[in-house]
């Protein structure tokens, strides 16, 4: 019990919540960097797991220090550099409107009186992936559509959906198609830094006294 309420003090103590956001915002760098593989199906979308320190963050202290811990990531993606200048910029976004559709999703899980856990983060992860798919299709479309639309994208994405039968033969069709598969690589991308996630609601005390079971009022029950 008074390991409990050490942890329920400390995770509530503002020091340890910049000091923890901080710490997985630099973890997810690391991770970004060394942890990562291509979406087969356009190479130049990369799947990484820099986003799981993101949302713990956020399910230990909040929301606020969720985006606080992905900002910093953004902040050492831009001062680092990148041969893809946009790149920081749309992790950020793609991060950000993950994070505001889970806490929609946690939201209504509580509006509507919903008490198990596992409920809980499928509502989360619902809103989480439909706002993040919505955000980032006209974010593609205007980086890769409009501003950077080269040659590279379109002959790179013929060679790749070559592979699995499929031929692209106007720029318009590549657009479409592009769009869409942007649309699915974003989806499977929340699953991917979301759903690890839910092992630490399973192995760790301290989450019992997180922001998510402060803010939900509820206990946490077997997923």
């Amino acid at each position: 019990m008074q390991k409990t309420v050490f942890y329920s003090q400390r995770l509530h103590n503002r020091s340890v919540k910049i000091a923890g956001s901080a710490l997985l915002g630099a973890m997810a760098f690391l991770l970004q960097m060394f942890v990562k593989f291509p979406f087969p199906l356009l190479p130049w979308l990369v799947f990484d797991f820099s986003e799981i320190p993101t949302v713990v963050a956020f399910l230990l202290f909040g929301p606020v220090w969720g985006m606080l811990s992905s900002a910093l990531l953004f902040l050492i993606m831009v001062m680092r550099g990148s041969s893809f200048p946009p790149g920081p910029y749309m992790k950020l976004i793609a991060i950000v409107s993950m994070q505001a559709g889970i806490w929609l999703g946690f939201k209504l899980a509580r509006r509507f009186g919903i008490a198990s856990m596992k409920s809980i983060f499928v509502s989360g992860l619902t809103t989480g992936l439909i706002s993040r798919a919505l955000v980032m299709t006209p974010v593609n479309y205007l980086v890769v559509g409009v501003l950077f639309a080269s040659d590279f994208y379109f002959k790179t994405a013929v060679k790749s959906l070559k592979i699995v039968g499929v031929t692209l033969v106007s720029q318009d069709q590549f657009i479409i198609l592009m769009l869409a598969l942007s649309a699915v690589y974003n989806v499977l991308h929340v699953f991917l830094s979301v759903v690890p996630t839910i092992a630490i609601t399973k192995v760790t005390p301290i989450v019992r006294q997180s922001w998510l079971m402060e803010n939900l009022k509820t206990k946490i029950q077997k997923i």
